[in-house]
């Protein structure tokens, strides 16, 4: 119900005043009690607390809050048969004569993910004695507890309490519960029991729970704590602002006990709603905003701050809403759109890979930092792969203007009426909920590459109503059924897997929906050697020993020492095959960006080293940010060389350019520069001067370079820059001395391409010489 879905007249607003009495009571954020620190403690692996009545009991362990229970030495010793929450499909580990010595009793060694010092699946209990305030008689009282693995039940001494909105099965939001309004000051004992078992199949490869990245902890790593406010209370604001009109439409619930009647007012500065309870949540209003507020993106995060009272019977609340003024939308060329300027989403995978604790960070300084890294190397979009960050990953890419994508903790099956497809619907709606209102939040999915990985009506059918049901929901992201497939028509974006060769993604993108935006899913996947120095940064309680099983098979064979040249070579490579993916991205209309598997490594999954950077966001030694960034970055000089393996000649290259900073580039003419080993500058030129719009520009111009006098064979430089700008890229150039002619036999065919034919040929007999292009046939084109 919408009581008042417009601004209130003034004489309405005045006769309420009235009727509430002369002085409402002014509203006041709600006390807090912190509950962290030192609490009792039990595991309980046979499942026996609650038919024992452990509420009842003293526990007797203790253990530190916040934080997880195998972060402190507590569970049981891995061995061959630890009960891992992850798919393994490589099973040489458990089999295989080579694993012998990793297998051993006491000392075991998993070579497809980190190996934790003790491990641990089931409930576990804690325990605390909390004092209540004489001021908090008569309030309601609420206890928070933040991220929370997995589901949880709490009791206030003997008596259990029912968690808010079932918040007590959620993987991505805080655990609350509603400790009611009758409970008496004084000395008081919670007990809180955690299950780390998967109740829902989520899918036990779902980054969320699985051993594969953070692994299955159990424990509370977030804020806990008690606060009191009044009878009637705030349970929610959502904000949805409009920037082209300069007001905010607010969805308000309100929370109090079912028998609850009175009448109060919501107020948001000079606009106030009278609103009675019971009544249908939530109220709806809307609201003028700041003439001129300025907008939020990525070069120009602006936050703004709106404040909302409750007064009126037993009603005394307020909550501050943070927002960004911005609107999400599509061009039609099919870039994501802000305030009607196209961006290009740049970015990485964040797959809940943290070593140093087995959790992810709750603190905005830690999250800040992982941003400003990606940042620096040109990127301004992260993809949570089946899992969904705390508050503090959202508050931190609010403040740097960075875009998330945020999934559901699943990478399973939905659509066979199984427990996780309502499961999802009530975890979609708590995630949003609890972070609808930030505005870094712009894309939304299910999880991750939905099963079965072949075509299933069922799967097509539930996720087709589950994009149609959030789109209607919440307008301030757009939609998408999952990470890879889908691509249903109800999709806002897409995300697909671009063809292995960027030479053939234009038509791969092309073909896939030319109604809306691609993002290319978890692209590179370039491994390199280990880096064995790594190995004592894994100080907490998962520890590399999958590097040890690899140190260790380099020593064997004799390789050991050039582990180092092999990090380096393998490293380089790996620059230059993402450098290649990233620029055949950038050049393709309708790639509105990429997600790339991954900036950082992965250390799950077999070990799949596959970033510039290590586990711990930290290089490995063989690129800089700044040399990333020249191709990954806001502004990227393009080009689309026929090849840059050359014979002596002379070579024609067209030039792009990839723009999506904050408005059109200035008047300039892009540089280009030739130079040999030593820096010396053999050729140069400048491009026609133009002012480049925001998005792609294809074919800028052309650079025609004469190799014929230059020495050869040698590797050379093409580099282009852009004038009064810090954009700049580079390319190696393989020229070899142009080859003489081929002289074959009469009865040999030289092929220098494949032809429908030849297999033909060879069967019938005759003998064929596979050579290069360029022999026989002049330069290469």
């Amino acid at each position: 119900m919408t009581p008042y879905p417009f601004l209130l007249p003034a004489l309405l607003i005045l006769s309420t005043l009235f009727a509430l009495g002369p002085n409402p009571v002014a509203a006041e954020p709600s006390p807090r009690i912190d509950l962290a620190g030192t609490w009792r403690f039990a595991l309980d692996p046979a499942d026996a607390g609650i038919s024992a009545a452990w509420p009842a009991t003293s526990l007797p362990g203790s253990i530190r809050l916040p934080g997880s229970l195998q972060d402190q030495g507590l569970g049981q010793p891995v061995t061959v048969d630890t009960p891992w929450t992850a798919n393994v499909q490589d099973r040489s580990f458990w089999t295989s004569p080579a694993h012998e010595r990793d297998r051993r009793a006491g000392d075991v060694r998993m070579p497809s993910w980190l190996t934790p010092t003790n491990h641990y699946v089931g409930p576990a209990w804690y325990q605390k004695n909390i004092t209540i305030p004489e001021s908090w008689s008569g309030r309601r009282i609420l206890a928070r507890f933040e991220r929370v693995h997995w589901f949880s039940r709490l009791w206030l001494n003997h008596t259990e309490i029912l968690s808010v909105g079932e918040s007590h099965e959620s993987l991505g939001v805080p655990h609350v519960f509603d400790l009611g309004t009758a409970l008496a000051p004084g000395p008081h004992t919670l007990t809180l029991r955690i299950d780390n078992r998967m109740a829902i199949d989520v899918g036990n490869w779902a980054h969320s729970i699985s051993d594969h990245t953070q692994g299955n902890w159990n424990g509370v790593i977030g804020e806990m704590t008690l606060s009191a406010t009044s009878p009637v209370a705030l349970d929610d604001v959502q904000l949805y602002p409009d920037s082209a009109a300069g007001t905010a439409r607010l969805k308000v619930t309100l929370r109090h006990d079912a028998a609850a009647t009175g009448k109060g007012l919501l107020r948001v500065g000079d606009t106030s709603l009278p609103i009675t309870w019971p009544a249908e949540n939530p109220y709806e209003f809307t609201v003028p905003l700041p003439k001129a507020a300025a907008l939020w993106d990525e070069f120009s995060p602006t936050l703004h701050r709106l404040t909302v009272r409750l007064e009126g019977d037993q009603a005394s609340d307020q909550r501050e809403v943070t927002y960004g003024m911005r609107q999400l939308g599509v061009s039609p060329a099919r870039d994501f759109t802000i305030n009607g300027r196209p961006i290009l989403l740049r970015g990485t995978l964040e797959c809940a890979i943290f070593p140093e604790t087995g959790y992810p960070p709750t603190d905005e300084t830690a999250w800040e930092r992982i941003y400003k890294i990606c940042r620096e190397h040109g990127l301004n979009h992260i993809r949570f792969h089946s899992w969904t960050p705390p508050r503090a990953a959202f508050a931190a890419a609010d403040r740097l203007g960075f875009y998330l994508q945020i999934e559901m903790g699943a990478w399973t099956g939905v659509g066979k009426g199984q427990p996780q497809d309502a499961w999802l619907y009530r975890e979609a709606a708590r995630v949003l909920k609890e972070y609808g209102n930030h505005p870094s939040f712009v894309l939304m999915a299910y999880g991750n590459e939905p099963l079965p990985y072949s075509a299933d009506a069922d799967r097509d059918r539930w996720l087709s109503k589950w994009v149609d049901h959030w789109k209607t929901y919440d307008s301030r992201r757009l939609q998408t059924s999952a990470g890879f497939y889908p691509q249903l028509p109800e999709n806002q974006f897409h995300i697909t897997l671009a063809d292995r060769g960027p030479s053939r993604w234009p038509e791969k993108l092309l073909r896939t929906d030319p109604r809306v935006p691609i993002l290319v899913h978890e692209m590179g996947q370039y491994c390199v050697y280990p880096d064995f120095r790594e190995i004592e940064r894994y100080t907490g309680h998962l520890k590399a020993r999958n590097f040890e099983i690899f140190r260790d098979t380099a020593r064997a064979n004799g390789v050991l020492p050039l582990a180092s040249d092999f990090l380096a070579a393998s490293g380089r490579l790996q620059v230059l095959c993402y450098k290649e993916d990233i620029e055949a991205a950038l050049r393709t209309p309708g790639a509105a960006g990429y997600q790339l598997l991954d900036l950082h490594d992965f250390p799950g999954q077999g070990t799949a080293l596959i970033g510039v950077l290590n586990a711990f966001w930290e290089s490995k030694g063989y690129v800089t940010a700044a040399e990333y960034r020249r191709f990954a970055g806001v502004t990227v000089p393009l080009i689309r060389a026929p090849r840059v393996v050359v014979a002596e000649g002379s070579i024609t290259i067209p030039v792009d350019l990839s723009h999506y900073g904050p408005q059109p580039t200035s008047l300039t003419a892009p540089e280009w520069k030739l130079t040999n080993a030593a820096g010396s500058v053999l050729r140069s030129g400048k491009l026609p001067p133009a002012s480049f719009p925001v998005g792609r520009s294809l074919d800028i111009g052309a650079i025609t370079l004469d190799l014929a006098s230059l020495p050869a064979p040698a590797v050379y430089k093409l580099e282009i820059t852009l004038p009064g700008t810090t954009a700049a890229n580079d390319w190696p150039l393989h020229v070899f001395p142009k080859p003489a002619p081929l002289i074959a036999p009469a009865n040999v065919t030289v092929a220098t391409e494949l032809s429908p034919d030849l297999a033909t040929r060879a069967a019938a007999g005759e003998t064929l010489l596979s050579a290069h292009p360029w022999l026989g046939n002049g330069p290469p084109v």
